[in-house]
């Protein structure tokens, strides 16, 4: 583990940063709201071969309600979406700590674009899925987390777009705030 520590340039400029030191043939994405399972990188490494570029395994979800000092899982899910190259290049449907890619393929693809502040990931995988549209695999096994947390508990750069917890508390089944 090597730490890098450089200006807030957002998360294109980081992610970039880290590719830019990154030696191996495969690259993988952790955030700090995201986690793997022991397994994770040893099933993508087993299932990421030729002529695939990309694989991606399924997640479980929960959103953290409560406050800071008493975080509470108030929903839970579990996504593993088969892969469509068209519905990925138009919706969001992979989280970016359950997705893998070679790392040659930044050559033909291009890094995480600067000027995005948000949706980065998403634009990386929409490209691969462009220039590469049938060699991503799906891995149909819960591999990872994703924790997403409401503005009260952790404000976040996601949390914080107008209506975003009220979609987020659908997507759960969770009744908005103001209906409770």
């Amino acid at each position: 583990i090597r730490v890098v520590t450089q200006g807030n340039a957002g998360p294109s400029a980081a992610r970039n940063k880290g590719l830019s030191l990154a030696t191996g043939k495969i690259i993988s994405y952790l955030d700090s709201d995201n986690t793997w399972y022991p397994e994770y990188l040893s099933v993508v490494k087993e299932e990421l071969v030729e002529p695939y570029v990309a694989a991606y395994t399924g997640q479980n979800l929960f959103l953290i309600g409560g406050s800071v000092d008493d975080q509470k899982v108030i929903g839970r899910k579990t996504k593993s979406v088969e892969y469509n190259p068209t519905m990925f290049q138009r919706i969001n449907q992979i989280d970016i700590g359950c997705f893998s890619h070679r790392a040659d393929i930044l050559e033909v693809v291009g890094n995480f674009d600067p000027k995005q502040s948000w949706g980065e990931d998403w634009d990386l995988i929409a490209r691969i899925a462009i220039h590469y549209p049938y060699y991503t695999k799906h891995i149909d096994q819960v591999l990872s987390t994703y924790y997403a947390y409401l503005p009260e508990v952790i404000p976040t750069m996601t949390n914080k777009v107008d209506g975003w917890s009220d979609g987020i508390k659908g997507y759960f089944g969770v009744e908005p705030a103001k209906e409770r």
